[in-house]
């Protein structure tokens, strides 16, 4: 009986591996078989065209950027739709552990980075908390965000729907950030 069953055993891992060569032997001419241009990710393939989006935001989240304007006045500017992977730097641990890190925020935004005018240190992130349907894992990605803004020290200023058009309820908010200190390494100089 165990004879059999060696044979059976081996035969089926010959398969398995049969069936595992093949595959990768077809990915590969598949692969072999793109144009030199298609295998460049620098180079567009022909068939490659592109057209405006939607605009830079959701509706509401554009209805919203007036009301930020006016709170920050000329003591600060407003960038829109900010990744935080060109906001922040991941430091400490190992190289690995950093790439790790970059790549937790390298696809992640906020709404907004209020920026002081004299100096475009970050003052705030404003981020509109409208959780979308589309979105089932929203409060994740919220929860997330906030851990990583406060790591760095930077404030986050949640704003709801009912207090998006109230420039000064905006403004008091702001009011407190423009010369605080950082909670945190602010800049990758002091962090290390």
């Amino acid at each position: 009986m165990d004879t059999y069953f060696m044979v059976f055993f081996t035969l089926v891992s010959l398969g398995v591996l049969a069936g595992v060569v093949f595959a990768v032997k077809s990915v590969l001419k598949v692969v072999r078989a793109l144009p030199s241009a298609q295998r460049d990710v620098n180079v567009l393939p022909d068939a490659t065209t592109y057209c405006l989006g939607h605009g830079l935001m959701p509706h509401h989240r554009a209805e919203f950027y007036p009301t930020l304007i006016e709170a920050v006045g000329d003591r600060g500017l407003v960038a829109i739709g900010v990744n935080l992977g060109d906001l922040l730097v991941s430091v400490g641990g190992t190289d690995a552990d950093q790439w790790v890190a970059q790549q937790r925020v390298n696809r992640k935004h906020v709404d907004y980075v209020v920026f002081a005018a004299d100096t475009l240190d970050p003052v705030a992130a404003v981020q509109l908390v409208d959780p979308s349907p589309d979105e089932p894992d929203w409060a994740e990605q919220e929860a997330m965000v906030a851990q990583v803004l406060e790591q760095a020290g930077l404030p986050m200023l949640r704003v709801g729907p009912e207090e998006a058009g109230d420039v000064n309820l905006i403004r008091a908010a702001l009011a407190p950030l423009w010369n605080a200190p950082a909670a945190g390494p602010a800049r990758l100089d002091e962090a290390e």
